[in-house]
């Protein structure tokens, strides 16, 4: 099977993992320091009690970013964004539970019938969920929007521009044949989407400390946040 079209394809990914780390240090080191204030977040979860869902949402949303740098770091670009917009999110819904603390059994509660899978889907919808966040912090609040609206069109949903941007046509009108070549991800996307990783990545840590400020300042996190921010 090692000859197969999947196995060339996983080959060819790995491969542009490990030479964009190279060739991309000091990209690649901000996703090192965010990815350890995820870690180092993680780490000390103890400190919640198990009732709290901060840990699990904050465990999705640093599992996300990780899948993010690994997709964006192979040139996967429009696939990355579908991770970035999973890391936002769990970010999100975490502030959004915190604020509104009733929302925890409807959460919780999602699956255990078809009226409360409604009830969840309407109080969890992006525009509530956003507006959590503009009430802790308007300037925050305005860079997810946008970062938000960004992952859409860049691959989070199959909109124009993540399915345009990378396709390829070529014509031969004599022979009577028309092929589509789908391109990973030429050089100015996967930029692109590099530099929005780090972005949504201290985007959804800076949501993740309003939950927990002392916390994130307890463990040196605000530090870590702060010196990825100022770079990018």
């Amino acid at each position: 099977m090692a000859g197969d079209s999947l196995s060339r394809y996983l080959t060819w990914a790995v491969n542009n993992i490990s030479s964009t780390r190279r060739d991309n240090s000091d990209r690649y080191r901000q996703f090192v320091v965010l990815d350890h204030a995820f870690e180092v977040a993680f780490q000390n979860l103890s400190d919640f009690g198990e009732d709290s869902l901060f840990a699990p949402l904050l465990t999705r949303s640093w599992f996300s970013f990780r899948g993010t740098c690994m997709m964006a770091m192979s040139g996967q670009a429009a696939e990355a964004y579908v991770l970035m917009r999973g890391c936002l999110e769990g970010a999100l819904y975490a502030l959004h539970i915190d604020i509104n603390p009733e929302l925890r059994m409807v959460w919780l509660n999602r699956d255990r019938d078809v009226e409360s899978r409604k009830v969840c889907q309407n109080r969890f919808k992006h525009r509530g969920v956003a507006k959590s966040l503009e009430a802790k912090s308007q300037w925050l609040y305005e860079i997810m929007s946008q970062l938000y609206e960004q992952t859409i069109d860049q691959g989070a949903h199959p909109n124009k521009r993540s399915v345009t941007d990378g396709l390829e046509v070529d014509e031969d009108i004599e022979n009577k044949t028309l092929s589509f070549r789908f391109v990973v991800g030429g050089p100015d996307e996967i930029s692109k989407a590099w530099k929005t990783a780090s972005h949504v990545g201290a985007c959804a840590l800076h949501i993740l400390q309003l939950v927990r400020p002392d916390y994130f300042k307890r463990l040196g996190i605000d530090t870590m946040i702060d010196s990825v921010t100022k770079e990018i």
